[in-house]
């Protein structure tokens, strides 16, 4: 089941284990070390990510462990059955002294041509968007039942919120068009890097992302990550106590107060929060 029944969000603990998430976080490790820079495409919203079409065999474990989250039944309910022409992956790293990435949707430009011979540019969304997380280090991902419409945010104000911890090996998946971010870590920014791959999953191809190029095709057989049954993550649930401060707090990145006091109550955090408003 998603983390909430309103908003198409899904939290999958442990997608890899064992030697399946050692390979991937060693191949990873080798193209984020990468000299290899992506040719310039002016007409692309995104710059530096490669592109896996729909049915290829993986060429490396990242594109492995791309086909393997596919297989998913989280991924099918999250995608809604559409058909996928491929994915876009990335990857980000931010250390203690960088800011949290800003509120954003993931979209691309796509130019159109009406009945009337006139060309537009149409803002199109990926079908499903997801992080992935490769250590405990760093602050949530912030994901809100918004998404935008001729520039506003709709609804005006979230109903809904969902905060997804980092932790080793732990997937989020969300509807591509929802309005996300990061925010500052609740308590100490802990060791090394918040370090994320990032993979958007689109009906048609985006202008942005590369081929793979050759540096990224690995000499050795990419794993074969086995598609056993993955269990969705619990969560705690916490209704918003004070809307104004609330409102402060994602406005300067931070977690909300009460969202606060219900992470650091029990000896073990969660590793999800979803706030709600009260209709």
């Amino acid at each position: 089941m998603p983390l909430s029944q309103d908003s198409p969000v899904v939290l999958l603990p442990d997608v890899l284990e064992g030697m399946a998430l050692d390979v991937l976080l060693e191949e990873f490790a080798a193209v984020r070390a990468s000299d290899y820079e992506c040719e310039d495409n002016p007409t692309a919203l995104t710059f530096g990510t490669y592109w896996m079409p729909t049915g290829q065999a993986p060429r490396n474990a990242i594109e492995a462990y791309v086909a393997r989250v596919q297989q998913t039944d989280a991924f099918q309910e999250a995608a809604g059955g559409v058909a996928l022409e491929g994915a876009e992956w990335w990857w980000q790293d931010t250390d203690a002294e960088g800011e949290p990435k800003d509120y954003h949707t993931d979209c691309d430009l796509h130019l159109t041509t009406g009945a009337d011979g006139e060309t537009t540019n149409t803002k199109v969304y990926p079908a499903v968007s997801s992080v992935f997380y490769t250590g405990c280090v760093g602050g949530p991902t912030v994901v809100f039942d918004q998404v935008t419409e001729l520039g506003d945010l709709v609804p005006p104000a979230p109903r809904q919120v969902v905060m997804s911890f980092p932790r080793l090996a732990q997937l989020l998946l969300f509807h591509g068009p929802l309005w996300h971010g990061v925010l500052h870590p609740p308590g100490a920014w802990g060791d090394g890097d918040r370090v994320t791959l990032l993979v958007n999953w689109w009906t048609v191809r985006p202008n942005g992302p590369s081929d793979l190029p050759e540096e990224f095709v690995f000499s050795s057989p990419p794993p074969c990550f086995p598609p056993t049954p993955l269990t969705p993550a619990l969560c705690a649930r916490v209704s918003c106590a004070d809307a104004e401060e609330a409102a402060a707090a994602y406005e300067a990145h931070r977690i909300p107060a009460d969202v606060l006091q219900a992470i650091t109550a029990g000896p073990d955090p969660p590793r999800a929060v979803v706030q709600t408003w009260a209709s």
